[in-house]
């Protein structure tokens, strides 16, 4: 998903100045500014950034700080594909996932209020009414883990985003509903699982 939202970008700037190896100077100076003490400090230290490409310097930036550098170029355009704090609520999913933190531990609502964007692409699917889809987004890991769905679905194409779809609907309906008598009793549990199965039903069909 990262990368392909990086490949959005480098299109993106080669629509606008007909290469990719557009120094990044003119976007990284207004976005961050080298004295500013969110520029990312690893990335001066090893590379003249006056001179570098943009594709370079994507990959040697964090998530976060590409999404300030999504946020300022496409801002400066007039229209962000895909906004911001969606783009953060993701960041925040693979964060938690790459630190190995127990996601599923808390499922309980009203710990967040969902972006309108996808409270309203959520509001499309007939199968979720109105007080299931409130509740359920209210609720943090499963509102990062819609908006992650939300942002793979605009943003991954091909075959690449077909396997992963395929790969993703084994792992909820094959793999986790072998034991599922484990969790017949747990209705938070049952309830968030329907949730998430029907919008992975309607979004990739």
């Amino acid at each position: 998903m990262v990368q392909s939202s990086k490949q959005r970008l480098f299109t993106a700037v080669k629509r606008r100045n007909k290469s990719v190896y557009t120094s990044i100077y003119s976007y990284t100076i207004p976005a961050f500014g080298p004295k500013n003490p969110e520029f990312p400090g690893i990335f001066v230290s090893i590379i003249d950034y006056k001179n570098c490409p943009i594709w370079v310097f994507v990959e040697v930036i964090t998530f976060g700080d590409f999404i300030k550098l999504y946020e300022f170029y496409y801002e400066e355009k007039g229209a962000l594909p895909i906004k911001a704090s969606i783009l953060h609520l993701t960041k925040s999913l693979r964060n938690g996932s790459a630190h190995n933190n127990c996601i599923l531990a808390d499922l309980s609502r009203g710990a967040s209020r969902a972006p309108v964007t996808i409270s309203r692409e959520v509001g499309k699917i007939k199968t979720i009414h109105k007080r299931m889809r409130r509740n359920k987004l209210s609720c943090r890991p499963m509102l990062e883990f819609v908006s992650l769905l939300y942002v793979y679905n605009r943003s991954v194409i091909g075959a690449v985003k077909k396997n992963r779809i395929n790969e993703l609907k084994e792992l909820f309906f094959v793999r986790m509903v072998r034991n599922k008598e484990y969790f017949k009793t747990n209705e938070l549990i049952k309830s968030n699982y329907k949730f998430a199965c029907e919008i992975i039903m309607d979004w990739f069909k």
